[in-house]
């Protein structure tokens, strides 16, 4: 789990879905502002691991099948509860020691 949300490519997305809900691949993609071949690559990652889940649309409109992604519970409490919370220590130790 650590090394899933801890890449930074993969943190971004996870934050970003956090801050907009759901977004699609596309929106999310254009969001994080990272090459399709590496987007894909830790989008999957992170929908392999749990703290992002895919759904799809069970009816197709005029742009197909739509599908979008949006973080778990889980993938909201790591970055809320664990990676924020790390960062946020680690401000503070540089803050008292600079």
């Amino acid at each position: 789990m650590q090394q899933a949300t801890g890449h930074p490519t993969r943190f971004r997305i996870l934050r970003t879905l956090v801050v907009n809900d759901e977004l699609s691949a596309a929106d999310l993609k254009a969001a994080v502002d990272v090459e399709s071949h590496n987007f894909h690559y830790h989008l999957g990652e992170l929908v392999d691991v749990g703290p992002v889940d895919k759904r799809q649309r069970r009816t197709a409109d005029s742009q197909g099948f739509y599908t979008y992604y949006r973080t778990t519970a889980m993938g909201r409490g790591i970055l809320d509860q664990g990676v924020e919370e790390l960062m946020r220590r680690e401000r503070e130790f540089s803050d008292a020691y600079s």
